[in-house]
């Protein structure tokens, strides 16, 4: 069973950053903070890793981080229901603890406007209603962009880094 206690957000990260960048990406299962993860390497076609937390030495329904290669097509397992956009690379982690599941997705891209807007595109032609947004950014450089639909809502939050912009889509139960 994985612990109850949170794992902190930056020792996930940096496990996972370490295991995608190690040079010997052979699958394996390491533990962090008493958790097991299962990483597997390119284990489907438009998949480049599969992290997935293992309870007595199997994978957890729905708990799992996906790095999905940049492809032209959304991949089969990608979750539905959740936005894409071709050809750019993007890390999704679903976790179904709680009343609810949660749905995490991040995008480096090169174009965060025309990124955006296909990413409110799809939102709206699935029936996601835009919140207004606040005159003045409660965190300068970063755009908060609140969605809601039937009790749930999307947080989208786009920050630029250098040329490049990070945009992240939380997906959960609206509390």
């Amino acid at each position: 069973m994985l612990p109850m206690e949170p794992v902190s957000p930056g020792d996930y990260v940096r496990a996972v950053r370490d295991a995608n960048f190690e040079s010997d990406r052979t699958d394996r299962t390491v533990s962090l903070m008493d958790v097991d993860l299962q990483l597997r390497y390119a284990p489907e076609p438009g998949v480049e890793m599969r992290v997935q937390g293992l309870d007595a030495g199997e994978p957890v329904a729905g708990a799992e981080s996906v790095l999905y290669e940049g492809a032209a097509e959304r991949p089969a397992s990608y979750p539905p229901g959740l936005p894409f956009l071709p050809g750019v690379k993007v890390s999704v982690s679903r976790s179904p603890a709680g009343p609810s599941p949660v749905a995490s997705l991040m995008w480096n891209v090169p174009d965060a406007e025309t990124a955006l807007a296909d990413l409110l595109a799809q939102c709206a032609a699935s029936g996601w209603a835009r919140e207004p947004e606040p005159d003045e950014p409660l965190i300068p450089g970063l755009r908060m962009i609140h969605l809601e639909r039937e009790g749930r809502e999307r947080m989208i939050n786009v920050v630029s880094i250098g040329e490049n912009a990070m945009i992240s889509l939380v997906d959960s139960a609206r509390e």
